[in-house]
């Protein structure tokens, strides 16, 4: 899958994985499956990892719908976590500026772009090992 996500819980952190050419649907799939996962907390920190994206569709008009219909779980005020987008490339990039755009006018999250897993776990609080466990899943 495109887009794919795991919950630790024990870290209040969740891991999501964007791969390959990534289609708005794959986020709109993984989202609703997030808000539906029993272990599941609005107040859970989030990373994504975006060092396997190839491409996303250019469809901007499709990209602003799809943010529409993101679940309201998401964007619950008032929001304390703290977002963090692994993006080493210009394609990951882009689309990081893009998604922290459309969500300028709205109360949420704090959100921070990085280039490197050990600025992720600055970021986060974390020791670059232990970021560097979860992200290799042997936490």
């Amino acid at each position: 899958m495109p887009v794919s996500f795991q919950i630790k819980s024990s870290c209040n952190l969740v891991i999501s994985r964007f791969s390959g050419h990534i289609h708005w649907q794959d986020c709109i799939t993984a989202a609703k499956a997030f808000t539906a996962d029993p272990t599941a907390s609005p107040a859970q920190n989030h990373i994504y990892d975006m060092r396997g994206l190839t491409g996303f569709d250019r469809d901007y008009v499709t990209f602003l719908q799809m943010m529409v219909d993101l679940p309201d779980d998401l964007f619950r005020p008032p929001d304390t976590r703290l977002i963090v987008y692994i993006a080493p490339d210009r394609v990951a990039q882009e689309l990081c500026n893009m998604i922290l755009r459309s969500m300028s006018a709205v109360t949420g999250p704090v959100a921070r772009i990085v280039e490197t897993e050990a600025q992720a776990a600055e970021v986060l609080g974390l020791r670059q090992a232990q970021l560097a466990d979860l992200l290799a899943g042997n936490v």
